[in-house]
Parts: structure tokens; C-alpha cells; sequence
């Protein structure tokens, strides 16, 4: 109840309002025990991930979809020769994202050199084109170029399957394919982003979507060559190698970054003896504590023996733990050339020891400085151990030069034959294609949105939740988790939050100690166990962090099929599993009974903003002025004569597109709100007067202190009544707030 201020008999226009709902026959009609369901956690969550595994597995279909496209189109352009067709090179035309020109409207989609852009699909938050794909293309790499080219032309024929992914499942957001050649093609066409004074520095192999899909996880290590030679400008190339060689790790991979003259030394001292977790955190520190090392003299001489050596022994130690990537291992050597006085021999023992024959480590050498002319040993050094080699000059050609050992990184995921390995990331979803070499990443936007709208939350409870967590542990969405700050701020890691982090134990413990029973709850959910935790003891932020309470919850979760997700669900160990559950059967209400009325008598009622009551499958097509309109248009709707309830979630993998007239209707959660409605509608005629004949019997004095009194049910239905409405602009201190 809203009040003006306090007052003694204040209590007593509540306990009316109670007491008219109560009096209203239309809420106790019929009740029994029946109405009165026990839930059961283990069985909520395994429905809840059933429903959340259609829906992703749908998003697969899609992306191998784009993934079949690129290999045919592939083979079928094969042929194409860059020096007998220059000229077609050259006069080859796409529409650039940083500088197509718009259109003007009422033409059609494109003109000769312009797009249509439209705001009328609520998936994006821009002007898009829904016909034509766009190109972003880094400005390091050149446009004309003649593999840059190639590529273009025959992926423009994804337009089609990016269309059709569509047609198939509107609940699509953004499609695109990576190009090896540093292009990115992505659907529907928009402009890209201008910033006021900021080069453009995107480059889509740069990001965790394109390294985690192009390159299995892998355990790294870094050798930066320390000795008195690398100075001035070779010292600064060598720095920004190993910054763009930590940036396209991921969370999967495994890092550690040692300096090396005549004996090889850690970066981060705490970390001699492992490799460590490629997270944001790490990666920041590693970058920080790089320039930090002692400088030595021009007579210093790099050991490579040594730091081979050490580089081996910690990828053997490391693997032997079975805690890291467990799958690909290199070591990176950043240098300006091997000593004189060292032979092929020196390097060969050390790799004979620890490599040889099977070769299970990759190395991979740079090489610094334009003066450089003897390459034979660091070349030899990547060949023998079947890496790559490259020579970087300028500090402008750092970044293109960093990247060609991805796709050496991941032939071993292009030669699976007909198995496309499928690469879940906290945003995207991405499949890698066969070919001899990486040709590129296609991919999906799946916004987590999308994922909750699947979880009938009504069904949890108001103090239930559901979470997820990847198999890093980090949390793809969680009640604690709030990424943004001030509304428009994106925190930094928001992304690499762990559960840890997210669940507020009450437990008296140190800095970085945690409840056993949260890190084992963790170690399943990364582990895709289905089990559960019960009577954990945690803190419950309310009030937007401004309030706290304690809670002891119960958790279950299981493994979402086909990714790296598991999904979970927290609810009060004491209370909260018993749920009621009358409805309206529309279908047997009397003839001539219209539901509608229980809502049409008054607009003051809002529904929950975010659960999915009815919805249209391609709502791109339907728009509702709120989403009570919308409830209201489905109400009407469900006493057509021909209507179905159709109730299925995630409709069945079927190649037919979806049709402008498909819908999804909640058949439980619709009834229930006319169940609630009628019960609250107690503002008809009779309801009324009873109510006021109360009212007037205690008198003014008390009503007047009353400015609005509400009630919310399970349904998510909130109505209320204004007593005595105060203007927009008045302002309320603590003591007058509800």
C-alpha cells in the first residue's frame, strides 16, 4: 500500500482490500486440495534444460547450416585464379559496412550503390538491411587483395543461407563468417559504428569467438628473447607480439610468459612453477609486468638451451597434473636471432629430449628487427617442430604476423573429416569447417535473453532463480550477476564471473576461501554433473544491493545437451515448494462467457514484463503497444472457435519455415492469469459498493492517507486502486514510501 504518510487506521483500509478478495466468491469457487501442488526441484530443472537444450541445439542446426554452405561454395571456386582474372579483382564491388551509402526510402533493398535500412525488427537495436549481408574489413588488412577477394566472392553466396536460417527460426539475432583473410561478413547489413576520434581497431580473428572456435583449447608458453640485443625498437616489437599473442587467448587456454638471457625468468615470479588460466585478469597482469625486468647489458647472450628447457619441463609438469587444456601445447619464441657460437646440434638435443619423435609440442618463432639476416636456426626451430616462422620488421605488421599461427593451431580440428566440432562461448556459438586450412568461423548471436524466456520462472517461485554456468565456471546469467553499471557502463570481466563470486555464502572464512559446499556445487556444474546441493547458507542482495538477507537454499542442476552449459536452479530449503495452481478452463467456461472481462473492466493491472504469457514466433511481424495488449489480443483469441493451445515451447526440428500466424501460448500460465484476474476483480459493481460501504465506516481521515492500494499475485498480474492520486513530480522521503 502507497501512503501519504502514517496513520493508525491506515491498517484497516488494507485488511479491506484483503478482505473483498477473500469475500469475492469467485476465488473460493471450487477450491480444493488439488489446487495445491508440491513441487519437486530435481523435476523442474531436468524439464527447464530439456526446453533450454532444444532451443540451442536449434541454434546449431543453423550455424552448421552456414558451415555446409562455405564447404560447397568452396570447392565449387576452387579454381579461381587471382593472375588471370586482376582485372576482375580490382572491379570486384561489395558493400563496405564503414561506407556503404544509404538509400533513400521507398525504393527497394539496395540501389546501385546504396542499402535500405529499416528499424522495424525488434532483434536489433539499429537500421538493418534483412536481404543483404555487409562487409567489415580491418584496416590492416588490404581489400584488393587477391585471397581477401577470392574469399569475398564466394561467400557472398551465405546471403542465402543467412535468409533461410531465419525463415527457419526468427528467434536468430546476428549471423556472420570470419574470414581467415581478416574479412567479416555479417548479416543483416548495417552501418558499423562510427567513433568520434577513434581508429577503427577490429579485427574479427582477434576475437575470443574466432581464436576459441578456430583453435582447440592449448597450454602456451612465451619465451622473450631479454638479452643486451634486444633494445630500442626490437625490445618494443617484441612487447607487442606477446600482447597480441595474449590476446587471442581465451579462457579455455593456458599461458605463462617467461623472460630469458643467460637464465630464463618468469614474468610473474608466483608463477615459476605452472602455467596459468588465460583469463582477463591474468592477461592484464602478464602485459603490466612484461617491461618490469632488469635491463641488461649489450654483452648479455641469450640462452636458448635453458629456456627451452624450462619451457618443456612446464608443459610436461603442467600435463601430468591433468588440470589444464589437456589438448594442444606450444612454446612461442620471440627473439632477434640464436648466438653465433650455438649450433643446430644445442637445439637439437634439447628437442630430441623432450619433442622428438612424436612432436607433441608446437614451436612457433618471430623473428625481430629489418637488420636481421641470419634466419636459419629460428626458422629450422619452427620447422623441426612442426610450427611457423615469421619475420616482423615494423611494429605495423605485428598483428597480421601474430595470427598465422592460428590457423596451424587448428588444423587438427579442420582434418576431423565429417565431425564439425561445435564451440559454445558466453555470447556465441560457433562451428569450425574442414578444409586443408582454416578458412574461417561462422556464427551466431544468441542473446542470453533468448535462454531465459525458455525457463517458466513462474513455476520457481518469487524467491526461486534459475542460473548458468559455463564450463569455466563463470556465470551466463545469475540474480547477482549485474554487468552494467549506471545502466550504460559495461564492467570490466563481466564476462568472467565466476559462481564463486555469484553465490554470497554465509560462512566465516578468509579472503578466497569459500564454502566447500559451493566449490563442489562448481566443480560439478563445470564437470556437467547432474546432482544436487542442499541447505547452503547464503546472503540474498534486495533492494538493489542496498538491503541483505540470509537464506538457506537448496540447488539442483544438470547438463545442458550438446554444449558446455549447466543449468541451475536455487529455491528455499523450508518453504516455497508448495505452489497453487487454479485456473480457468476457458474451453468449459459457460456459453456467452467472455474471460476478456475480467481484465477489460479497468486498465489498472500490469502483467509481468518479462515472462512469456502468448507470444508470436516471428514477433518481428506483430507489434503490441505493451505487453497487456498483447495478453489481451491472445485472451481473445483463445475463444475462437478453432483454437489451439499450443503449448510447446520449442517447436520440433522441421525444415518447413515459420509462419507469420505460428504462435507459442502458455496454456498453464494464461489460465492461471485469468484465474488471478477474476479473483482480483473486485471492482465490478457489487465488489465495489461493499468495499466503499467499508471504507465509509472508517471514516475520511483514514481513506485520505491512502494513495494507492495493490495487489500481485503468482501470475505476475498486479492491480491496483488510486485513492488519492498525487501529481507526477511529487517526491516522497523515506518515511512515505510503501
Amino acid at each position: 500500500m502507497w501512503l501519504k504518510a502514517r496513520h493508525p487506521l491506515v491498517r484497516d483500509v488494507w485488511g479491506n482490500m484483503i478482505y473483498a478478495i477473500w469475500s469475492n466468491n469467485n476465488f473460493r469457487k471450487g477450491m480444493t486440495a488439488e489446487h495445491f501442488r508440491r513441487e519437486k526441484i530435481e523435476s523442474l530443472i531436468k524439464e527447464t534444460q530439456s526446453d533450454v537444450a532444444a532451443v540451442m541445439n536449434k541454434k546449431i542446426e543453423a550455424v552448421k547450416r552456414l558451415m555446409d554452405t562455405m564447404e560447397n561454395k568452396v570447392r565449387e571456386g576452387s579454381d579461381y585464379n587471382c593472375l588471370s582474372e586482376a582485372h576482375e579483382v580490382n572491379s570486384y564491388r561489395y558493400f563496405n559496412a564503414k561506407e556503404f551509402q544509404v538509400c533513400p526510402e521507398g525504393g527497394g533493398q539496395r540501389g546501385e550503390d546504396c542499402l535500405i535500412l529499416r528499424e522495424t525488427d525488434p532483434r536489433f537495436s539499429v537500421p538493418v538491411n534483412n536481404s543483404m549481408s555487409v562487409i567489415h574489413v580491418p584496416v590492416n588488412v588490404y581489400n584488393r587483395g587477391c585471397e581477401v577477394v577470392k574469399a569475398m566472392r564466394w561467400s557472398e553466396q551465405l546471403d542465402n543461407m543467412f535468409q533461410s536460417n531465419y525463415e527457419l527460426d526468427p528467434a536468430i539475432s546476428w549471423q556472420y563468417f570470419g574470414s581467415e583473410t581478416g574479412f567479416m561478413r555479417f548479416f543483416p547489413g548495417s552501418r558499423w559504428p562510427e567513433l568520434d576520434h577513434i581508429v577503427d581497431e577490429f579485427d574479427a580473428r582477434m576475437r575470443p569467438w574466432y581464436t576459441r572456435a578456430a583453435a582447440s583449447p592449448k597450454e602456451i608458453i612465451v619465451l622473450v628473447d631479454w638479452s643486451g640485443s634486444m633494445s630500442g625498437l626490437r625490445k618494443e616489437i617484441a612487447k607487442h607480439v606477446v600482447w597480441n599473442i595474449l590476446e587471442t587467448l581465451t579462457d579455455d587456454d593456458f599461458v605463462n610468459v617467461i623472460r630469458f638471457n643467460e637464465k630464463p625468468d618468469p614474468v610473474i615470479p608466483c608463477y615459476r612453477d605452472t602455467i596459468v588460466q588465460a583469463n582477463s585478469e591474468n592477461v592484464r597482469r602478464f602485459r603490466d609486468e612484461l617491461d618490469q625486468g632488469e635491463e641488461k647489458g649489450p654483452e648479455s647472450i641469450a640462452n636458448f638451451t635453458q629456456a627451452f628447457t624450462m619451457a618443456f619441463e612446464l608443459l610436461k609438469q603442467f600435463n601430468d597434473t591433468d588440470e589444464g587444456a589437456n589438448c594442444n601445447q606450444a612454446i612461442m619464441l620471440i627473439t632477434d636471432g640464436a648466438p653465433d657460437n650455438y649450433k643446430l646440434d644445442n637445439y637439437k638435443a634439447v628437442f630430441n629430449q623432450y619433442n622428438w619423435p612424436f612432436i607433441q609440442v608446437r614451436v612457433f618463432s618471430y623473428l625481430i628487427g629489418r637488420e636481421v639476416t641470419e634466419t636459419r636456426e629460428v626458422e629450422w626451430m619452427a620447422c623441426a617442430n612442426k610450427g611457423y616462422f615469421v619475420h616482423i620488421t615494423t611494429l605495423a605488421e605485428v598483428k597480421e604476423q601474430v595470427l598465422k599461427y592460428i590457423p596451424v593451431m587448428a588444423r587438427p580440428l579442420v582434418l576431423y573429416g565429417d565431425h564439425h566440432p561445435v564451440v559454445w562461448t558466453s555470447l556465441f556459438a560457433h562451428t569450425v569447417k574442414r578444409q586443408a586450412n582454416l578458412l574461417g568461423v561462422a556464427g551466431i548471436d544468441f542473446p542470453i535473453k533468448d535462454i531465459q524466456r525458455y525457463i517458466p520462472s513462474y513455476k520457481l517461485g518469487v524467491n526461486g532463480y534459475p542460473f548458468m554456468v559455463s564450463n569455466n565456471g563463470h556465470v551466463i546469467f545469475h540474480r547477482n550477476l549485474n554487468p552494467v553499471y549506471m545502466e550504460y557502463i559495461l564492467k570490466p570481466n563481466y564476462n568472467a564471473i565466476d559462481l564463486l563470486e555469484a553465490e554470497l555464502t554465509n560462512c566465516q572464512m578468509g579472503p578466497r576461501e569459500h564454502d566447500q559446499k559451493l566449490v563442489d556445487m562448481r566443480n560439478n556444474m563445470v564437470q556437467q554433473t547432474d546432482s544436487s546441493t542442499r541447505r547452503m547458507l547464503v546472503y540474498i542482495p534486495l533492494d538493489k544491493n542496498k538491503r541483505v538477507s540470509v537464506r538457506e537454499q537448496d540447488y539442483s542442476y544438470y547438463p545442458i545437451e550438446n554444449t558446455t552449459y549447466s543449468l541451475g536452479i536455487a529455491w528455499p530449503s523450508s518453504y516455497g515448494g508448495t505452489r497453487f495452481v487454479g485456473q480457468i478452463e476457458i474451453k468449459r467456461e459457460p456459453a456467452g462467457r467472455n474471460v476478456t472481462e475480467y481484465l477489460m473492466r479497468d486498465r489498472n493491472w500490469k502483467v509481468h514484463p518479462d515472462w512469456v504469457y502468448c507470444t508470436y514466433r516471428r514477433m518481428a511481424e506483430h507489434t503490441f503497444p505493451s505487453p497487456e495488449d498483447q495478453v489481451l489480443h491472445f485472451v481473445t483469441r483463445t475463444q475462437e472457435p478453432r483454437w489451439e493451445w499450443r503449448s510447446v515451447r520449442v517447436p520440433p526440428r522441421v525444415l518447413d519455415p515459420v509462419r507469420s500466424t505460428d504462435y507459442f501460448c502458455d496454456k498453464e500460465l494464461l489460465q492461471s492469469l485469468l484465474f488471478d484476474a477474476r479473483a482480483t476483480d473486485v471492482y465490478d459493481l457489487k465488489n465495489t459498493h461493499s468495499l466503499n460501504a467499508h471504507e465509509d465506516a472508517l471514516g475520511a481521515e483514514a481513506v485520505d492517507y491512502v494513495i494507492r492500494a495493490f495487489v500481485a499475485t503468482r501470475s505476475g498480474l498486479t492491480r491496483w486502486r488510486d485513492y488519492n492520486p498525487l501529481p507526477p513530480t511529487t517526491d516522497f522521503d523515506d518515511e512515505q514510501k510503501p
